[in-house]
């Protein structure tokens, strides 16, 4: 795509970039190899008494250049960073790793691996130098390779540093920059130079302002001596001429002082979505006298591409070989929905998941269906194929898993930000969404790990963005039923019903540990509770409620005080801790799906006793219908009856919207902590 004609780059574009990148990204006050003793002796990071190790300096430049040689650009990255390990738990963050592309002949290199351990024994700085055997290269994926390190001699008090540079050919791929991580960071810096033929898009992320950011041009001019040579026979005469070039640079340079540990709390997708950090897309190139190229890709583009790809596409075309399998499921269904069904089940039941997300399939569709294992590609595209073989709409949706990070709409398509393909079919007025890697799996239903935005619905006419919703939700029903006996102990049924991803969860469960210890663990997490005679319905039927049933003995939730019995009624179902813990949360809380949690608690009050007290009816509702906490009590015919719901209809809640949800949970744990207190009739 850069490569040009020499002579016109030596007299049009002129690029021997001579700033060098020291002079716009580093301010002069840390110097690689050396270090002071106050570092070493610093025992806490006063900022964040807690961190295990802390970030001291964080530096990158990026630049790009013209090479002559080959007539192509490449940038160059260079980054020196140093941390001090405060604690035992900070040892990791001696190890580093470095990804590396590479595609069509072109790699990117790394070059200047330096490192060096600091220690203080005995009043004295003790330094360790980086051995070679300690630098490790190995395959990532098609596309990339990883480059590890470790530090050596890394105990805590330990100041570690290390420094590499890369090169690459992928002008696209210019580095991004982040500044936030697990650890907290004293000074993170970033540089990048920019020569005026390239327009980059800046795309910053988090919820950190910079402490400073600089924007500058610098003015350069370059003088080239051209030679050339006249005459004729053995009679040569060289002639030399100069030709000057004045070209614009733009140097840019962030800096975040005192940056903060990123703590994640519940329900978040992956903290890479929240971290402050910059990215960098390559828009478009404009050479001297020549018309904009853009560069960005559209979407239009990226599903022809998918469409035409022998690892995508065009599988979707060889799927004679599931003709007869075909025949045999619509012979044995009538309607649509069924056949669709039938087609996921058999598609679950007939190749197994490696557990590997992919949107490319291995080698064909045919060979998994064989083989009877694949990845996420394989599986899903294998589903997409026999559903148009056997004459549905169905295409398939690539998407990106909550664990790799959101998808913006708003942004130029890459491939790279997507990692799964799930199936999409219409059949009259409904749509489906199916996925077939995981056999407990419901119908139209996507693992949790999906629920992330939105998907691209992959088709030559009518490609669009795709809710990953399928009405799915996590729920949970608890009806207990409990008396005193005649000798004075309680004694009753509980009987609990699983409905959505909490069915999921306990079915991927019972699957791993068998019946047996499935049954033993569920009576050792209930301490308090003596169980007996379990009772398991509809594990193995995916499109059926989970149903558990058993005799219980409270053990630990009626206290005898006297003439009063303290009873705890929501026993061990009850909220105990609130998930969310900053008083201040500066991104999102994602529960995925809609939850809810009903508990039913009935109660024969023994003869000789009266109610004392008991909680008060309660309910508080979140804003804009968000979600609802309903706690009724009521008594008749000597029974008393208790129903806690829990309802969160809202997915995702914004910052501006975390103070309510931490209130609304404080609000459950006090009520749910509640007694019932029972007195003995004189």
């Amino acid at each position: 795509m850069f490569k040009l004609n020499y002579k016109y780059v030596i007299l049009s574009l002129a690029l021997f970039i001579t700033i060098g990148i020291d002079s716009f990204s580093q301010n002069g006050h840390l110097k690689f190899g050396k270090i002071d003793k106050a570092s070493l002796e610093m025992e806490v990071y006063e900022k964040d008494t807690s961190a295990s190790a802390v970030i001291l300096a964080d530096y990158g430049s990026t630049e790009i250049k013209y090479n002559t040689t080959n007539e192509s650009f490449y940038y160059e990255f260079i980054r020196h960073r140093r941390i001090k390990i405060l604690k035992k738990d900070g040892y990791d963050w001696a190890n580093h790793k470095v990804l590396l592309y590479h595609k069509n002949g072109k790699k990117e290199k790394i070059s200047s691996i330096n490192g060096y351990s600091y220690n203080l024994e005995n009043g004295k700085i003790v330094k360790r130098k980086l051995e070679k055997d300690a630098i490790f290269r190995e395959k990532s994926s098609e596309n990339w390779d990883r480059l590890r390190f470790a530090l050596p001699n890394v105990k805590e008090g330990a100041v570690i540093e290390y420094t590499y540079h890369i090169r690459s050919p992928f002008i696209f791929n210019v580095q991004s920059w982040q500044f936030q991580y697990s650890i907290p960071s004293v000074w993170s810096e970033y540089a990048i130079s920019v020569p005026e033929y390239f327009n980059f898009k800046k795309l910053s992320q988090g919820y950190l302002p910079f402490s400073s950011y600089d924007n500058n041009i610098v003015n350069g001019s370059i003088t080239f001596t051209n030679k050339s040579r006249t005459g004729q026979s053995t009679v040569v005469k060289t002639t030399y001429s100069t030709s000057k070039i004045d070209y614009k640079k733009y140097v840019d340079k962030w800096i975040i002082e005192d940056v903060p540990a990123f703590n994640p709390e519940k329900f978040l997708t992956t903290s890479k979505d929240y971290v402050s950090k910059i990215d960098f897309e390559l828009a478009s190139v404009q050479f001297p006298n020549s018309p904009i190229e853009p560069i960005m890709n559209t979407w239009e583009k990226l599903i022809q591409k998918l469409l035409e790809s022998e690892e995508f596409g065009v599988q979707l075309k060889k799927c004679r070989f599931v003709k007869d399998q075909l025949a045999a499921i619509e012979a044995n269904n009538q309607t649509a929905e069924s056949k669709i069904m039938a087609i996921c089940d058999h598609v679950k039941n007939k190749v197994l998941w490696n557990n590997e997300n992919r949107i490319y399939i291995t080698t064909s569709l045919a060979s998994a269906y064989d083989k009877g294992s694949g990845n996420s590609a394989d599986i899903n595209l294998l589903l997409v194929c026999m559903l148009k073989e056997a004459g549905f709409d169905a295409d398939p949706v690539i998407l990106s898993t909550r664990n790799h990070g959101r998808i913006s709409e708003h942004l130029s398509p890459h491939l790279s930000k997507f990692n799964y393909v799930i199936a999409h079919v219409s059949e009259g007025d409904k749509e489906y969404l199916l996925d077939a890697t995981d056999k407990n799996l419901p119908i139209n239903s996507l693992p949790f790990n999906c629920l992330n935005g939105k998907g691209r619905l992959v088709k030559k006419t009518g490609s669009r963005w795709i809710d990953l919703r399928n009405n799915e939700k996590s729920s949970h029903r608890i009806l207990v039923s409990l008396k005193f006996n005649s000798d004075g102990e309680v004694e009753g049924e509980i009987e609990k019903t699983y409905i959505g991803y909490d069915a999921l969860g306990l079915r991927d469960e019972y699957k791993k540990l068998g019946k047996k210890e499935f049954v033993e663990d569920l009576i050792n997490d209930n301490e308090n509770l003596a169980i007996a005679n379990v009772t398991l319905k509809n594990m193995n039927t995916p499109n059926d409620n989970v149903k558990i049933e058993y005799e219980v003995a409270p053990e630990g939730y009626f206290m005898n005080a006297g003439k009063m019995i303290y009873i705890d009624p929501l026993l061990d179902e009850k909220t105990k801790d609130n998930p969310f813990k900053l008083e201040k949360r500066e991104y999102p809380v994602d529960f995925g799906c809609p939850i809810e949690e009903v508990y039913m608690f009935n109660l024969e009050i023994p003869e000789g006793y009266s109610v004392e007290e008991l909680p008060k009816t309660s309910m508080v509702s979140l804003p804009n219908n968000g979600g609802v906490f309903k706690y009724s009590v009521s008594t008749m015919n000597n029974k008393i009856s208790i129903l806690s719901v829990i309802k969160i209809k809202q997915s995702l809640f914004l910052p501006n919207e975390y103070s309510h949800i931490k209130k609304f949970y404080d609000i459950i744990i006090a009520k749910q902590s509640e007694k019932i207190v029972l007195k003995q009739e004189l």
